[in-house]
């Protein structure tokens, strides 16, 4: 007897990004590792999970990390990676600027 397939899960609902330009830092407990190929590793203390980025991610979070909330002139990819990082809390807006 074989098991059917389940259905795909619709992705969770994302909130919205906060402004464009708006700074963002690590989340608590998260640390960012380089890795020497130039992909990266987060890593959250608290809870063990680790996230390892290639290089097209890693410069994405290095750059995110840098500017802030890209403006909507960088891409439907890039604003929905940014909003997954938020979400996840590999990244959270720092409020005290």
């Amino acid at each position: 007897m074989t098991a059917e397939p389940s259905a795909p899960q619709p992705s969770p609902r994302l909130d919205p990004l906060p402004p464009p330009g708006t700074p963002l830092r690590l989340g608590p407990s998260i640390t960012l590792t380089p890795l020497p190929f130039g992909g990266a590793v987060l890593a959250d203390g608290r809870s063990l999970a680790v996230a390892e980025c290639g290089e097209r991610d890693a410069a994405v979070v290095d750059r995110l990390l840098g500017v802030g909330v890209p403006p909507p002139e960088a891409g439907a990819g890039v604003a929905l990676f940014t909003a997954r990082m938020i979400a996840a809390g590999w990244l959270v807006p720092d409020r005290s600027s």
